[in-house]
């Protein structure tokens, strides 16, 4: 072999080398994969009540829980508390009583309404569905909108007006989570309490918990 083709040969050799170490993982650049952000949970769940016809919608942010439950008619009940552990556990002012635990593919719980218990699974919540909530004052007393809406479109939702130590509930007119009044807000027109500004109380995309 001739001296020139002897140390020719070896940058071709060093290049091979670097080339297997990269084909080998040999690199130490990082790589973000889908499995690298799985297993998070989401921040926003919504699911039906067996046994009842109400919805319930859990949501977290920032280790805290605002949550609802709702058959439009007769139950519609905030609950709001710590979050510890993916866990919720919080009793409303009315007695009623949301325990739950939140995982990356759903959550499930009990619900106690009016003294007895109805279990319960809810989905994360996507696209159009999740927890809406309007508060305002009008004429002088605070009025609270919720609305539910699950995955399929269909949705509960009441008004609950403070009336001589009682909440008073009447049934929300339908939400049109496809029309937004604004790139954050929707209105909704309500006959008794004229319009109300209505917000998302998450985004079910953001999945802080």
């Amino acid at each position: 072999m001739s001296r020139f083709s002897r140390y020719s040969a070896l940058p071709l050799l060093s290049l091979l080398f670097a080339l297997a170490l990269v084909a080998c993982g040999g690199s130490s650049a990082p790589t973000n994969t889908p499995a690298a952000s799985s297993g998070a949970v989401p921040n926003a769940f919504v699911g039906t009540v067996p046994g009842t016809n109400a919805f319930v919608a859990l949501t977290t942010t920032n280790g805290s829980s605002l949550s609802y439950v709702c058959d439009s008619s007769q139950t519609a009940t905030w609950f709001s508390g710590p979050v510890t552990s993916n866990a919720i556990d919080l009793t409303a002012a009315n007695g009623n009583h949301l325990k739950a635990t939140l995982g990356a593919t759903g959550a499930s719980g009990t619900l106690t309404l009016a003294g007895k218990d109805f279990p319960f699974t809810a989905a994360p919540a996507s696209g159009d569905a999740g927890l809406f909530r309007a508060e305002q004052v009008v004429n002088g007393q605070k009025v609270i909108g919720g609305w539910i809406v699950n995955g399929d479109g269909q949705q509960r939702g009441a008004l609950n007006a403070p009336h001589e130590n009682r909440d008073e509930i009447t049934a929300a007119p339908v939400l049109v989570v496809t029309q937004k009044a604004s790139p954050t807000t929707w209105s909704v027109q309500t006959p008794t309490f004229g319009l109300l500004t209505v917000k998302r109380v998450v985004d079910p995309e953001d999945h802080r918990g």
